[in-house]
């Protein structure tokens, strides 16, 4: 009997664990028993093989810190980092400030209403000088008395974050704004206020004097705010530019670069024409867009091998993508009627133009759908205000696309000289120095109503090193719920970046099936510094 228990308890190993070709089961030994107990009733048989199992899982990966964040002490928050509201001259419309004669008030009610339904902990705002400017610190923190906010202080006494309440049954209880400015090539976050007018107008850009933009930066930093820089893939804020400020941080993704240059691909806009009928869910309408932005990659990695710098995506959203009505006049005689036929809802559209309406009723870019598309995770040591703004800082956090699915279990930290070094630290000295990853188990996030069948998506991990020589793959395995351990070369920075093929997204995605075929951005994680 001993031999059928055996096979059994191998089965559920290897059903749990990992398809990596290791020879180390990958789910702690505990996992595999309860499921074997759920399989097999007998309770003498369930005894069996809980010693069989403790045989077979002897060579599992126990790390010298436990797998998990929450298991070392943190907590993670969900977060929104470049984000403009009506206070921007672009925000809420092309030209929604003007239009409207300042702020709309509709508009930030949505972008209020908005984290409270998407699961939304925390905003980095980074309205526009222009305007921003000339309103209030409380403005910029979309503060609301009427509506029970709290105005955060700082130990100086300076406000710098609003929360908000949240209604009952919403995703999160509340959720934190904070304060920040996206001009040419400079985009502070984070800051106490109120900001003098020096840190809205002074770019960080290699055409700017380079003391003038170093005292800009300091400025920021005696605000307890971060430096960070928009929009890196352009060439006026160069590696060179970034390392001598230095700058605290980056972009490594954009969205609205991703919609830029797909707004300009007529096959691009052709395929919402599905995603603005009942078939795909409205929510994965971001994919004919969406691909990794190289050149933020590339330009992270260059950097990070010189200075301690922190990443993150950025979604740029302000719900102000509309398309001029191209036929005005009707379909018939028009140009749309070429493709009536085959992207009708398209063609009906271009009769308005406007923003995007989705089958769902809402435009392609609101808040609330955007925040569902890509998220930053902030490792935070309490979850209160200084520390979200501290771990965004520097760079204790990772960037994950959500609308593939959660990533359940993502973990990330090195093992240096009996120490556990989490990301966005930089060490010096550090002797045999051990990485481990445990890569993501996709799940279902809270605002898909739809069942899906399986989580068969394809995973790819890589474990990236950066140094003065160039970007290295130390590592690359493909699967879910892997416990990877890497012995790191030497000094270098150190990131994992995670890729995605969502074959399992294909059930919702009627009618462009094809996009669950293709492989896109999932994860990057910030990075860990070893000089």
């Amino acid at each position: 009997m001993k031999n059928v228990v055996w096979l059994i308890a191998v089965s559920i190993l290897c059903a749990c664990g990992s398809d990596s070709g290791s020879d180390k089961a990958d789910v702690p030994a505990e996992i595999a028993i309860d499921a074997a107990a759920e399989v097999i009733q007998d309770v003498a048989l369930a005894e069996v093989i809980e010693e069989t199992v403790a045989e077979v899982a002897e060579d599992v990966l126990v790390p010298p810190f436990p797998f998990g964040f929450e298991s070392r002490g943190w907590t993670l928050l969900r977060g929104i980092v470049h984000l403009h509201s009506a206070l921007s001259h672009d925000g809420c419309g092309p030209d929604g400030y003007e239009d409207y004669g300042g702020p709309d008030p509709d508009c930030i009610s949505e972008l209020r209403a908005a984290p409270c339904i998407s699961g939304i902990d925390f905003m980095f705002m980074t309205d526009h000088p222009g305007e921003a400017k000339y309103h209030t610190f409380e403005e910029g923190l979309q503060y609301r008395a009427a509506e029970g906010d709290e105005i955060i202080y700082d130990e100086q006494d300076r406000p710098y974050a609003n929360r908000i309440t949240c209604p009952e049954g919403s995703l999160v209880e509340s959720s934190l704004f904070y304060v920040g400015t996206e001009g040419t090539k400079h985009m502070p976050i984070g800051m106490a206020g109120p900001v003098p007018m020096e840190v809205y107008e002074t770019p960080y850009s290699d055409d700017i004097p380079l003391e003038q933009a170093q005292a800009a930066v300091a400025i920021v930093h005696s605000l307890g705010g971060w430096v960070y820089a928009p929009h890196t893939e352009e060439p006026n804020i160069p590696v060179e530019r970034i390392v001598e400020l230095p700058l605290d941080g980056m972009e490594i993704y954009n969205v609205h670069t991703n919609l830029m240059q797909g707004l300009d691909d007529l096959e691009n806009i052709f395929a919402i024409d599905k995603f603005m009928a009942e078939g795909p869910d409205p929510d994965l309408a971001l994919l004919p867009f969406f691909a990794a932005v190289d050149k933020d990659v590339t330009k992270f990695d260059q950097a990070a091998a010189q200075i301690r710098i922190a990443h993150i995506a950025a979604t740029d959203i302000h719900r102000n993508v509309e398309i001029p009505a191209l036929c005005p006049g009707g379909i018939e005689g028009s140009m749309c009627e070429a493709f009536v036929d085959d992207y009708p809802n398209f063609a009906n559209f271009m009769q308005t133009g406007g923003p995007f309406p989705l089958s769902d009723g809402d435009r392609m870019d609101s808040y609330e759908r955007s925040f569902r598309w890509f998220s930053n995770y902030a490792v935070t040591a309490s979850g209160d205000p200084a520390d979200i703004r501290e771990a965004i800082g520097m760079g204790r956090s990772y960037s994950a696309f959500d609308m593939f699915g959660q990533a359940s279990g993502f973990d990330f930290f090195v093992v240096g000289d009996g120490e556990a070094i989490e990301m966005g630290t930089e060490l010096a000295g550090v002797g045999e120095a051990l990485a481990y990853i445990r890569t993501p188990t996709l799940e279902n996030p809270p605002w898909r109503t739809a069942e899906l069948f399986h989580f068969k998506g394809k995973v790819t991990t890589k474990l990236v090193r950066a140094t003065l020589a160039g970007s290295e793959v130390l590592l690359e395995e493909e699967g879910q719920g892997l416990l990877l351990e890497v012995p790191l070369p030497g000094p270098g920075a150190y990131r994992v970046e995670i890729s995605i093929v969502p074959y399992h997204l294909k059930e919702i995605l009627i009618g462009v099936e094809q996009f669950a075929s293709k492989e896109y951005p999932y994860i990057y994680s910030n990075a860990i510094f070893l000089r």
